[in-house]
């Protein structure tokens, strides 16, 4: 469960880095 989840982290965190970048 938890290495799932950590790997959806790791797709979501830069697509949310990228889309607080854009706004900017």
């Amino acid at each position: 469960f938890w290495g799932a989840l950590i790997k959806g982290a790791a797709k979501l965190i830069p697509s949310v880095v990228g889309l607080f970048k854009k706004k900017q």
